[in-house]
């Protein structure tokens, strides 16, 4: 049903697997898009045509297409090939390609990701080149090696992962090295910038051991680092970065009438030379109970509680009811 294909002409040898078709069409109601070709050559390894098209758009009039004279798909590594390859809008060419190559294989492949570099004043120059290894379906490692020639060189990673069927997580960790000259001369901090972080979300911990009214939640969001200079040389955007680098974990549970909550902040002030005098929050907690009734309905009541514990190694610290 998802798939519909045609031909004035087809000639099919069953002992080899081949088959030969004239003004042969394909198309793929999920993958929205459409193939036709003058002449067209099938066997184990490849499917070739010639004089052929291919859109999304509508057969009969389509917006755009890809025309060329040549192509050819190999079937085991799932590469296409196409020669003289044309965009038309309507039916103007905008661009032409002799050669054209791409995957259609739509799995996850390990390999090399499009490098950054860069020419920089004070750094010199910048050279950056991702490495992406996807070995498992639950997870996938990119490591990203970078050198600045008049400053240093580090390796970022992320790591992406699925332990459960009710969790997603992402675990960033990387360090870069100062050279001796650049760390003196600009008077930094530290000459080697590391840190970790992980963000993690799951929705299933307890609650499937509980009554099916039950809902839940955990959400980490926690960084390690020695100071900011390891978010600055990353290849990541950190929007409103500033020097107080926060890391939370949430927890809650909740049924129809109550809500349970347990919470922790830690903060880490990169501005100071030790972390001791920063004030930290954590536990807190929250019972909540939801809208009900009593009486017959008479009085209708809700109620909130919370704790909050402030410490600091070094400092006055409180407590919160």
């Amino acid at each position: 049903q998802n798939e519909r294909s045609h031909s004035d002409y087809a000639k099919i040898n069953l002992n080899s697997n081949q088959a030969d078709f004239s003004n042969f069409f394909f198309s793929n109601n999920n993958l929205e898009v459409w193939f036709q070709s003058k002449t067209s050559h099938l066997n184990d390894k490849v499917f070739e045509s010639k004089i052929s098209a291919v859109s999304s758009c509508n057969v009969e009039d389509p917006d755009w297409e890809i025309r060329f004279s040549k192509g050819w798909l190999n079937r085991e590594t799932n590469f296409v090939h196409l020669y003289n390859a044309r965009l038309y809008v309507k039916n103007t060419p905008v661009f032409y390609l002799p050669y054209f190559g791409f995957s259609a294989d739509t799995h996850r492949q390990s390999g090399l990701l499009i490098p950054k570099i860069v020419l920089k004043s004070s750094e010199g120059l910048y050279y950056e080149q991702p490495i992406y290894i996807a070995t498992q379906e639950n997870w996938d490692l990119e490591l990203d090696p970078q050198i600045r020639t008049n400053r240093g060189f580090g390796l970022y990673s992320t790591l992406r992962f699925l332990d459960s069927p009710y969790s997603t997580g992402e675990l960033n960790f990387g360090a870069f090295r100062e050279n001796s000259s650049y760390f003196h001369d600009e008077n930094l901090k530290n000459q080697t910038h590391y840190g970790i972080e992980l963000k993690y979300s799951r929705d299933d911990l307890i609650k499937s051991l509980l009554s099916d009214n039950f809902q839940e939640g955990l959400w980490i969001d926690a960084t390690y680092l020695n100071d900011v200079d390891y978010l600055n040389l990353g290849s990541r955007d950190y929007r409103d970065l500033n020097s107080l680098v926060t890391s939370k974990i949430n927890y809650f549970l909740a049924d129809e009438n109550n809500f349970y909550g347990a919470y922790a902040r830690y903060y880490i002030d990169t501005s100071k030379l030790s972390n001791n005098t920063t004030l930290q929050e954590y536990p807190s907690f929250q019972y909540h109970r939801f809208l009900n009734n009593l009486f017959d309905e008479r009085l209708r009541y809700s109620f909130d509680t919370s704790f909050h514990n402030f410490y600091r190694p070094a400092g006055s610290y409180a407590n919160e009811l």
